[in-house]
């Protein structure tokens, strides 16, 4: 645990606010700083100072020990660790189930991996099909009834396992007095069509939902152990120069 009001904490505090919004000199900067103040806690204020400048003191230290090469490796390991995990979604190559259900009857209950182009999951109603595909950021239904004359009975596409969390699953066009119900949980979609009649509106309908997601929350413990196994290493070398001196 870094001291309350501590150089270290404020600047751990100031390595959370980069990997919120990630910018890859910022975090390397910000790692370097870190780093900077852990060796200036370690040897003590009248040391560190005669180091000069603190764009000038890191060089000091890595030269000194030898670690220019090992934290840069480090501090970019870091760097792309936190930039990766802030990444924006990919439900592409997500396994999926989809089931299909009308009167309580289930039509289709299939699990697929999702592919950018290809259609997930699709029915067939006589010469014509009743189809869901997914992209990466939008669902299209496609109704085409061919010669039947209606769908026959209110039909409900469930599809759920997406690795990534969504945020958000709702009409962006289509006839919208066509659709019963829409609704998303943190990993699957929900979506109603009603009965309709091909003459009143049409043989064929299509439409589009726009799908939000974002990578979920998670810990990056590899990162951490590389972090603590940095500061260590850094703390002991700086303890054994003093002995040393």
């Amino acid at each position: 645990m870094l001291p309350p009001g501590s150089a270290c904490r404020r600047t751990a505090l100031r390595l959370g606010a980069c990997a919120a919004a990630p910018d890859k000199m910022a975090l390397l900067f910000t790692l370097k700083m870190l780093l900077i103040r852990v060796w200036q806690d370690s040897v003590g204020s009248e040391e560190s100072e005669q180091a000069g400048p603190v764009n000038s003191i890191h060089v000091v230290i890595f030269r000194k020990w030898g670690f220019i090469q090992m934290f840069d490796k480090f501090a970019g390991a870091v760097a792309a660790s936190l930039i990766a995990s802030s990444a924006s979604a990919a439900v592409v190559g997500d396994e999926v189930t989809g089931v299909l259900t009308a009167l309580s009857v289930s039509l289709l209950d299939e699990t697929t991996v999702v592919t950018d182009p290809g259609v997930e999951f699709s029915f067939s109603v006589g010469s014509g099909f009743l189809s869901f595909d997914i992209a990466e950021t939008a669902v299209t239904v496609i109704y085409n009834l061919a010669t039947f004359p209606s769908v026959g009975a209110v039909t409900t596409w469930d599809v759920s396992g997406f690795d990534d969390q969504i945020t958000g699953f709702s009409l962006a066009s289509g006839k919208a007095n066509l659709i019963d119900a829409v609704s998303f949980t943190a990993d699957s979609i929900s979506l109603s069509v009603a009965d309709f009649f091909a003459v009143n509106e049409g043989a064929v309908n299509t439409w589009i939902f726009d799908l939000e997601t974002s990578v979920a929350p998670v810990p990056l413990p590899a990162s951490g152990v590389l972090l603590v196994a940095g500061l260590a290493g850094l703390g002991f070398a700086s303890r054994r120069n003093k002995l040393k001196g």
